[in-house]
């Protein structure tokens, strides 16, 4: 069947084929035409600067989070130094206990203050995982 229609002579004599194409538009819309084209322009515009925003966003919530990883690292910096402060400071209590020159609650109180800090510690290595995690995403 394909063989035949390839076959078919189309160029005999007598054979006319016409084609019409029409375009119309009207002469006068009211200034439609031109009130959409201008609202095009400002879609156009309004999506540039969406887009330039999302940039923007996207750079400045990097940076707060480099921020925020900064400041907990520097927390538990200070934290740590508290910390070895603290640890002398329970040592020297420990010893004046055994000499008989303090009391129980100044060395309760010392031994309260290291595991208070010690704490601080653990919850300020937590922040710093979470600020991580909001770094990459």
């Amino acid at each position: 069947m394909l063989k035949s229609v390839l076959d078919k002579d189309f160029g005999r004599v007598g054979e006319a084929f016409q084609h019409y194409l029409t375009l119309s538009q009207p002469i006068y819309t009211g200034g439609k035409l031109k009130l959409n084209h201008e609202i095009s322009k400002e879609k156009l515009t309004l999506s540039q600067l969406n887009l330039d925003k999302v940039r923007k966003d996207t750079i400045l919530n990097t940076v707060q989070a480099y921020i925020d990883v900064y400041n907990a690292t520097s927390t538990l910096g200070v934290l740590q130094k508290s910390k070895e402060t603290l640890d002398e400071n329970l040592k020297t209590q420990k010893e004046l206990y055994d000499l008989r020159m303090t009391t129980k609650p100044e060395l309760i109180e010392a031994e309260r203050s290291v595991a208070a800090i010690e704490a601080q510690i653990v919850e300020q290595e937590g922040n710093i995982e979470v600020s991580k995690k909001h770094w990459e995403l």
